[in-house]
């Protein structure tokens, strides 16, 4: 019996159909960085993109990630601040999915990653149905793309390519669905959310670690020197490397504990400076720690976020940390 050798990998690869030994190499080494750019919808409402390009003239093709975690903790230099780590590490972010932009880049992409209304520091109102749909037109539109837009991501992001697929914008050319959720059904449906009918805590926790404005607002300007304060704060690699701390630090204290009557004070209550007895206002890496005074009555108990974080107090007294994180001082 005559057996018939599969055929060779490079027999099976076309300009079409590149194939699994697909590689290509590297061709530009600079990033043009076009941050929290706002793209206003068809009913108005502006969602905010952050856009990463090669830093070279003529047009490209895009690769969009868009899913409702934080696009702040999906840039090249949280990555590279924060290693890849196991699932039990404290260090680990699942949220981190959007796609390697320096590898997409320097092969000739455009990466943009944004967040539908309603998350991070996109607006709120209305529907997000065609928030997708109208950003890939917008993408295709741009002076640096060649019309051709493209879509990546793991899980979240996975969803939102399912989604908009079944719209058919005309600019989409092809999604890369990875490790996806939303496959059946309406897009967030009680069958894709809950399989076989197991009912979890996976929304009470992404309410927690997303970046959903929920009942608080997306990130207000603040007064000067504190936004200057917070853009520091923002590029302190200290904090890029703990992501859910980094994650609060780019909302302005909006998913801070605070009774909802006083959400709109999170913002000057945790991105104030104070300067304690000592006189001295606390710092890491110099680069302003948040320095925190509790918006609500705190009662005596044991084990509260007061009692765990006020034993080191690098605002008033000798600055110190626990476990090696930077401290996030709490006066009295």
């Amino acid at each position: 019996m005559k057996v018939n050798s599969p055929p060779s990998p490079t027999a099976l690869q076309s300009p079409d159909s590149p194939g699994p030994a697909y590689d290509r190499a590297p061709e530009y080494s600079e990033i043009t960085r076009d941050i929290d750019v706002m793209v206003p919808m068809r009913d108005g409402v502006e969602i905010c993109v952050d856009i990463y390009r090669p830093k070279s003239a003529g047009k490209f093709p895009a690769l969009l990630a868009f899913a409702i975690y934080n696009k702040d903790l999906q840039s090249p230099d949280v990555a590279e601040a924060l290693p890849p780590q196991p699932a039990w590490s404290p260090l680990w972010t699942g949220p981190m999915e959007a796609g390697d932009t320096r590898f997409f880049v320097s092969r000739g992409y455009v990466h943009v990653i944004g967040s539908p209304r309603g998350v991070g520091k996109s607006q709120s109102g209305g529907s997000r149905q065609w928030d997708c749909y109208d950003l890939i037109e917008w993408i295709a539109a741009q002076d640096w793309c060649d019309g051709n837009v493209g879509m990546v991501g793991i899980s979240g992001f996975g969803a939102e390519q399912l989604a908009v697929a079944k719209q058919a914008p005309p600019h989409l050319k092809a999604i890369f669905p990875f490790d996806s959720r939303g496959a059946y059904g309406e897009f967030g449906g009680f069958r894709d959310e809950y399989p076989g009918g197991v009912i979890h805590l996976f929304r009470y926790l992404v309410g927690h670690f997303s970046a959903l404005h929920q009942n608080k607002s997306s990130p207000a300007p603040l007064p000067p020197e504190r936004e200057r304060r917070w853009r520091e704060a923002m590029n302190n690699p200290d904090y890029k490397m703990y992501p859910h701390v980094f994650n609060l630090i780019a909302q302005k204290g909006q998913h801070s504990r605070s009774p909802p009557a006083r959400s709109r004070n999170i913002r000057s209550r945790y991105l104030r400076p104070q300067t304690c007895s000592a006189g001295v206002t606390g710092s890491v890496s110099k680069s302003p720690v948040l320095i925190c005074r509790p918006a609500w009555p705190v009662p005596p108990m044991r084990n509260t976020f007061r009692t765990t974080f006020a034993r080191a107090r690098p605002c008033c007294t000798k600055s110190t940390t626990i476990a090696r994180i930077p401290r996030i001082c709490c006066c009295p």
